[in-house]
């Protein structure tokens, strides 16, 4: 069981090895500042403290009342100092505890775990495994940042559904068989202090494999795009150098069994002399591959 006590006296006996020993008394006022209280007695008066400090696994460090408290107790401590005889403080008693010297430490913190969460998954590993993927180019899982004092009260928790999606790496030598993993998690956040919460916990509740997933949503009428305007995003191309191209075939590209994996445009006929060397200059070929959900964004691909 590890109080607010016990941390003092751990603090008092870490500060032993410094030129100047801090009492207990004063110890106790430090490791109250820095959990963001005037005193010990606002601390211990507070309803956001529970008994104990167990079950607290971030905390994120107030240096200013910490610097201030230490002012008025005329301890000749610099902060850097009396920061690193908490950290010291707490492995002794919470050594599963992590120390933030600011908000964003938490978040920073967070983000990964659900990133990590993600990406070692059994659902997503699945759906990661069904593709043609050739590693994992990205993982989306935005989370918003939080407030402490947004938090619900002591004991309470703050339970966030995430959306996101995995990216993976495209082979191009193997047949398309998507790349998108859309997933869903769970985010569950306890406050367990006034800087103080549990180990968030984070859990998938769906993973998908998407095969229509684009850059904006093509599926929706409203995104989808001429094909002069597919070309030309495509090609680094202008509107008008891309209409020229319009009437280009695009052959499937087909694995020896039959599996369809990109298609590949022959402008050689179509493109005028400038389009065609701006063209040969980029890529070196008049004859160019595009990925399999290319015609997925183009409004009527043959008409």
């Amino acid at each position: 069981m590890a109080t607010i006590s016990e941390i003092a006296y751990a603090l008092r006996t870490a500060s032993h090895a410094t030129a100047s020993p801090i009492k207990l008394s004063h110890a106790q006022q430090l490791v109250a500042a820095a959990l963001g209280y005037k005193s010990l007695a606002a601390f211990q008066a507070s309803p956001l403290e529970a008994p104990t400090l167990d079950e607290a696994a971030h905390f994120v460090l107030n240096g200013g009342l910490l610097a201030d408290r230490a002012s008025e107790l005329c301890l000749p401590h610099q902060l850097s100092e009396l920061a690193i005889l908490l950290q010291q403080a707490f492995k002794a008693r919470l050594p599963m505890a992590r120390l933030h010297q600011s908000e964003s430490g938490i978040n920073d913190y967070i983000i990964s775990l659900v990133d990590d969460v993600v990406v070692n998954d059994e659902a997503v590993a699945g759906q990661m495994a069904s593709t043609n993927g050739d590693g994992i180019e990205e993982v989306y899982m935005p989370v918003d940042e939080f407030e402490l004092a947004s938090l619900p009260p002591a004991g309470q928790t703050l339970d966030i559904e995430l959306e996101g999606h995995i990216a993976m790496g495209i082979d191009i030598e193997r047949p398309y068989s998507g790349h998108i993993i859309k997933v869903e998690a769970s985010l569950v956040i306890e406050r367990t202090g006034k800087v103080s919460i549990a180990e968030p916990n984070c859990e998938v509740t769906k993973a998908q494999l998407d095969w229509s997933w684009g850059d904006d949503d093509y599926e929706n009428e409203g995104s989808l795009v001429s094909l002069a305007e597919a070309l030309a995003d495509e090609f680094g191309l202008s509107i008008a150098e891309a209409e020229e191209l319009v009437d280009a075939v695009a052959t499937p590209n087909l694995s020896d069994d039959g599996l369809f994996y990109s298609y590949t445009f022959d402008f050689t006929q179509h493109a005028s002399l400038e389009v065609a060397e701006k063209l040969m200059v980029k890529y070196g070929s008049l004859q160019l591959e595009v990925q399999p959900w290319f015609f997925d964004r183009v409004a009527h691909p043959t008409g």
